[in-house]
């Protein structure tokens, strides 16, 4: 009898374990197909950071620059009127502000490796804007102090930034700013999002190269004109990041076009998605993390609803904003504040049953052990 309860017992556990771990498998399988989607999630959290330093860095420039230009100008103007200099400086000051503006477009990396080649560049356009106060004014103007201000600013910034930005590099941040065979698609998003080749710019042939399949739904991972079967947002496992957003609407009075901006990893390509009129397209972020789409067909009015994703070659969301939701009328269109929205059931669902299972083991587990010794006592006994 006590041999028999035994093997009974060991039957039932090895049945319910393997039941146990065949529930249990798919849920550590989906966590680890998920893993580059809460990578990209934690990396988009940094280097949000390191882009609002940039920000906040090119502003304090500019405004350095034209303070000081300013100041110079009025100080010495009077013997000639400040329009006369200001016109005589207009057209180097338009392209000092303008290399600025490049030179920030590139985003963090950039600065970083190219900082002393910003500061020369900067240098040098102060130094023919000062050229061009003392020829107006037959003065002998001088702008170091100016030049100086911006060099420490830049300096201040690669010191403070350099650290976070190597650390990132262990998450492979860098390739973000790379796009070795040219074909609009990063390294890294080539490497870890569509699992295309880097150094090739049309990975499996055809007319168009991987960066004009993405923008135009097609897989890249195919010659052929496949097109990539998204999946739904609602349905999505991955976990909302404020990586994606929206961040503005605007809707041309004339052509009654609407147009969004929004949010995501530097140099990322992006899947929105607007509903109710079920609209499905994939825009490309600049260094910055910005994106801009118009919609070619006007919206219909009312309350719509709208998600930005990154997607890979089979459609599904490895990373995803929270749902925005807007109302469009004739005149305008207003953005509300993003709904936070819970990750699809079917996994609750399987850590459930998961637990339920390793429950029902162990309580039948601690009953066969309560028989045997039961058993046990009453032969004692006997």
């Amino acid at each position: 009898m006590k041999t028999k309860m035994k093997s009974r017992f060991f039957i039932l556990s090895i049945i319910l374990g393997v039941a146990y771990f065949g529930y249990s498998l798919p849920m550590a399988k989906a966590d680890i197909g998920d893993q580059t989607g809460s990578s990209t999630q934690s990396v988009g959290v940094d280097l949000k950071k390191i882009d609002s330093d940039v920000s906040s860095l090119k502003v304090g420039i500019v405004s350095q620059f034209v303070d000081g230009i300013s100041q110079a100008i009025e100080s010495n103007s009077d013997k000639v009127t400040p329009e006369s200099i200001n016109k005589a400086v207009q057209l180097d000051r338009i392209d000092l502000l303008k290399f600025i503006d490049d030179s920030f477009s590139l985003g963090a990396e950039n600065i970083l490796s190219q900082n002393q080649l910003i500061k020369d560049g900067i240098n040098t356009s102060i130094k023919k804007i000062a050229g061009d106060i003392s020829k107006a004014t037959k003065k002998n103007v001088s702008l170091d102090s100016v030049s100086q201000n911006i060099s420490q600013s830049l300096d201040t910034f690669v010191q403070t930034d350099s650290p976070k930005f190597d650390a990132l590099k262990n998450d492979h941040v860098d390739l973000m700013y790379k796009d070795s065979d040219g074909d609009g698609v990063s390294d890294y998003d080539e490497i870890y999002v569509y699992h295309t080749d880097p150094y090739k710019a049309n990975t499996a042939g055809g007319s168009l190269n991987d960066g004009q399949k993405i923008l135009q739904g097609f897989n890249p991972l195919s010659a052929e004109s496949e097109k990539i079967k998204y999946s739904a947002p609602e349905d999505s496992k991955a976990v909302a990041s404020s990586t994606y957003s929206v961040t503005e609407l605007s809707l041309d009075q004339n052509t009654k076009a609407l147009t969004v901006k929004g949010t995501s990893l530097p140099n990322s390509y992006v899947t929105l998605y607007i509903y109710s009129t079920p609209i499905v397209v994939t825009v490309k972020a600049n260094a910055l993390g910005e994106w801009t789409y118009t919609l070619d067909q006007e919206l219909n009015n009312g309350d719509h609803k709208m998600y930005v994703a990154s997607v890979d070659t089979a459609g599904k969301i490895l990373a995803r904003s929270d749902l925005f939701p807007f109302v469009k009328t004739a005149s305008a269109a207003t953005l509300g504040q993003p709904i936070e929205t819970p990750v699809n059931n079917s996994i609750r669902n399987i850590v459930v049953i998961s637990i339920s299972i390793f429950v029902i083991l162990l309580v039948l587990m601690i009953s066969f052990i309560g028989i045997e010794k039961k058993n046990k006592t009453e032969k004692e006994i006997k």
